[in-house]
């Protein structure tokens, strides 16, 4: 089994259950089981291999999730940013007699590029002229109505919720990735011992390594 550290982790677990598996052949066995690989000790790599393959499946699962917030939330943003610039747009000219008010609804900041950035500064924007009937009745006169700033609203929260998803997704993929390298390490030391052993009890038959899925060197 060449470089079995280096493998693909899915090739690793398939390595180890090739030799897992065909150690237990009864005229392996005749010479696995004396030099201390009996089925009793090959059970005991099997539910080291078992317990690696579900971390695995764990790990891969949680990325895929991971993934896929990751997906939805840049399709929301790009939404609520659409929507927001729009509002913008005609929101200053409405208020540009009034700076305060633009003061209020932080027009007159730069805008923020940073996904929290504008997740605060958007949701402020909506919150402010949805609270301050004075600003609403302006932006209500170029065609910015309570619908359209709570659909608006409505938009940037969605984004919020979507940035919490997936920051809770990349962590719950971060520990499962955590976990499965745990578990992949006690199976790679577990092999490395087994295949020492292997290639001392075969010494005199070293081809029946090929059998486990030990590479033998010409």
């Amino acid at each position: 089994m060449p470089s079995f550290s280096n493998l693909p982790i899915a090739d690793q677990l398939d390595a180890a259950q090739t030799a897992i598996t065909n150690g237990a052949a009864a005229d392996l066995q005749e010479l696995l089981g004396p030099a201390g690989y009996p089925p009793e000790k090959l059970a005991v790599g099997q539910a080291l291999l078992d317990a690696a393959a579900l971390a695995h499946g764990d790990t891969m699962k949680e990325r895929g999730e991971a993934k896929g917030a990751t997906t939805t939330l840049k399709t929301r943003l790009e939404a609520a940013r659409e929507l927001h610039a729009e509002h913008v747009a005609f929101a200053k000219p409405a208020l540009d007699e009034h700076p305060g008010m633009l003061a209020q609804l932080r027009l007159d900041e730069p805008r923020k590029r940073t996904q929290a950035g504008f997740i605060d500064q958007a949701g402020h924007f909506y919150t402010r002229a949805l609270a301050t009937p004075e600003i609403g009745a302006l932006l209500d006169e170029v065609g910015l109505t309570t619908e359209k700033l709570e659909a608006g609203q409505a938009a940037v929260r969605a984004a919020a919720s979507a940035r919490g998803k997936r920051v809770g997704e990349k962590g719950e993929a971060q520990d499962a990735t955590h976990g499965r390298n745990e578990e992949v390490e006690a199976l790679e030391e577990w092999i490395a011992r087994y295949r020492k052993l292997a290639k001392a009890a075969f010494t005199d038959r070293p081809e029946l390594l090929e059998r486990l899925g030990f590479k033998v060197r010409s």
